[in-house]
């Protein structure tokens, strides 16, 4: 394990408090067919968006989509309608400093109920996210 979080989590320990979450394990977990797509897609669009971003690396911390099927009541319409709809996150980590990134989130949800359809929110940053910074050199395996 890294000396210096040992470091840490001791000095956490005997003040007797929990020691706050890091920004997560950087793995590339989600193998499926549409994987390599959906990081190139959040990388162009967030570039689209962000265009002085230098985007070092994009990643899916999720295993598989989550999908969500529910029968909901609109009170407007006074009757009820079905949701099928799927999401997954990608990570798009963008370079903040000499050794370090930031990953922002970029969520994408696959609507089941219309055709599969594809829509994807990138709003992380301008609604002010949480930033999770993490060093340069932990993002080697991953630059796509």
């Amino acid at each position: 394990t890294n000396p210096n979080l040992k470091k840490l989590q001791e000095f956490y320990a005997q003040q007797g408090v929990e020691m706050p979450q890091m920004a997560g394990e950087v793995k590339d977990a989600y193998i499926g067919d549409d994987s390599q797509k959906l990081k190139d897609w959040a990388k162009k669009e967030w570039l689209k968006k962000h265009p002085d971003d230098e985007v070092v690396a994009t990643f899916i911390r999720m295993d598989d989509w989550e999908r969500y099927q529910d029968r909901r009541w609109s009170e407007g319409s006074e009757s009820y309608y079905n949701v099928d709809y799927s999401t997954i996150q990608v990570m798009v980590a963008v370079k903040d400093a000499a050794d370090k990134a930031v990953l922002w989130p970029v969520n994408i949800t696959k609507d089941h109920m219309n055709n599969e359809k594809l829509e994807i929110d990138m709003t992380a940053k301008d609604v002010g996210v949480l930033k999770q910074r993490i060093p340069l050199d932990t993002l080697e395996k991953l630059k796509n």
